[in-house]
């Protein structure tokens, strides 16, 4: 039978239908291996090894026969679809940079590679991509598709991105239509990661596809107008889901879009930009006691009752909130992470005093007036704070590495300063306290000379100087 279809395929390969290239590849590999056949039947054998009886020539034969139909059976599957590919190339329906992502189709197809990038190709459909057997990891943000119908033949994908794939060159407008279906994607059972952000995703329901994803760890829905179709969505399947943002979705009521009680595994969750309902913290939030990493930034927040169930978080963000009180915080020792910039009502954050792990803080544009209870901070962001009491020994050997305090009202300290261990210290545009620069004439000086050539300091030197010797003794 394969010798009949190699018969067959060398004549293809030297007939008028066949590409002059083609014609020199087929009959260069046809010579290579009938010669070794031949040579295998014909040539005598070494003289140190028994002779080769009628059955294993044949058999020899055979197999190299074998390879002769594979070589010609792969050299017109490519081919083929090389064809295919140009085909849909010149078919005015790809897109704009379409022959961009055929060159890559085909050097994915020839490498056997396991990724394929076809982002911001401004295709409109994509061509048949089953013969890709090996990708697994597949980039089709920012094209204008509306199917997705050839992506369900990849069945081995493990990353998908389909960031910003929608039917205008501005996924955020209004005027952009979502994606036929989601359905296809329910066929990708290895899938892992899948993001779907700026998809103009409007149809709570079409989600609903994606619990077929038994498999999925990290599922990014930002940037979708989704409106709930009375109907809780439920992601009970997806077991292994770890990351989940939603924000930026503007949904109406999260406590009625999805059942949260089936996603305590979660331990990274985007909330940022839903509106809470009169200022209070959703109570789904507060059983999903497995959260390393949190983010409710833009969410009307005016209070946070509930955060401090959740003792596992390390990065909390809060940002342009309308917060009061912090308090809930302050049982949540393992926080490292933790920004609180933009809430103008925040006026104390002495709450935070037992957060001993604490690294990074941000407050700028606060209303506080007390930091006295900072320590073993790494790194201290906060402009445009009044504060009135700040020890200067924070710049001591409590801090690790590095201390930044931006544009203050008034900056008093007290107590000595120890400029020896002293790791980083950033001061701009910051108005000394009068009775604090009498008494600190000499530390003023100090930092002046040791900036000089010092990595570690940040000095707005000219500011520091007038004060020094505005008000020295």
């Amino acid at each position: 039978m394969r010798i009949q279809f190699i018969s067959r395929a060398v004549q293809q390969a030297v007939s008028s239908q066949a590409s002059a290239p083609l014609k020199l590849k087929t009959a260069s590999s046809l010579t290579q291996h009938f010669a070794a056949a031949h040579n295998c039947s014909q040539s005598p054998q070494p003289s140190l090894t028994a002779p080769l009886d009628h059955g294993q020539r044949a058999s020899r034969f055979k197999s190299l026969l074998c390879k002769v139909y594979d070589s010609v059976a792969s050299s017109f599957a490519k081919t083929k679809y090389f064809l295919q590919l140009d085909a849909w190339a010149m078919s005015g329906k790809a897109g704009d940079h379409c022959w961009k992502a055929v060159a890559a189709i085909k050097q994915a197809y020839r490498s056997g590679s396991s990724t394929l990038d076809l982002s911001g190709r401004g295709l409109r459909s994509l061509p048949d991509l089953s013969p890709l057997h090996s990708v697994m990891q597949l980039d089709l943000r920012n094209n204008h598709l509306s199917s997705l119908e050839r992506i369900a033949s990849l069945t081995q994908l493990k990353t998908l991105i389909l960031a910003g794939c929608s039917s205008t060159d501005d996924p955020r407008s209004f005027q952009s239509k979502p994606l036929d279906s989601l359905l296809p994607l329910s066929k990708l059972h290895e899938l892992q990661e899948l993001d779907l952000s700026f998809c103009a995703i409007t149809d709570s329901g079409s989600l609903q596809h994606l619990t077929e994803l038994t498999q999925l760890t990290k599922l990014n829905l930002n940037d979708n107008r989704i409106q709930s179709d009375g109907r809780l969505l439920s992601f009970a399947k997806l077991t292994g889901l770890k990351e989940l943002n939603l924000a930026r979705c503007n949904i109406p009521n999260l406590e009625l879009f999805l059942d949260w009680t089936e996603l305590n595994q979660l331990t990274k969750l985007d909330l940022s930009n839903n509106r809470a309902q009169s200022g209070k913290l959703w109570h789904f939030v507060s059983r999903l006691d497995g959260l390393e990493e949190l983010s409710l930034n833009y969410c009307g927040l005016l209070e946070i009752s509930g955060l401090d169930f959740l003792r596992n978080l390390t990065k909390l963000d809060l940002m342009v909130n309308s917060i009061q009180s912090v308090a809930p915080l302050s049982l949540l020792t393992d926080l490292q992470h933790l920004r609180l910039d933009f809430n103008p009502t925040l006026k104390t954050v002495s709450q935070l005093s037992s957060l001993t792990k604490l690294k990074t803080l941000n407050l700028d544009y606060c209303e506080l007036t007390d930091l006295e209870w900072l320590q073993n901070l790494k790194n201290l962001e906060g402009e445009n704070n009044p504060i009135y009491s700040a020890p200067i020994t924070w710049y001591n050997e409590d801090f690790q590495k590095d201390a930044s305090l931006g544009r203050k009202e008034a900056l008093t300290g007290a107590g000595p300063v120890k400029i020896k261990t002293l790791i980083s210290l950033a001061i701009f545009n910051s108005r000394l306290n009068v009775t604090w620069a009498r008494e600190n004439r000499a530390f003023i000086e100090q930092l002046l000379i040791a900036a000089d050539g010092d990595p570690r300091l940040k000095l707005d030197r000219d500011e520091l100087h007038d004060e020094a010797t505005r008000w020295g003794a």
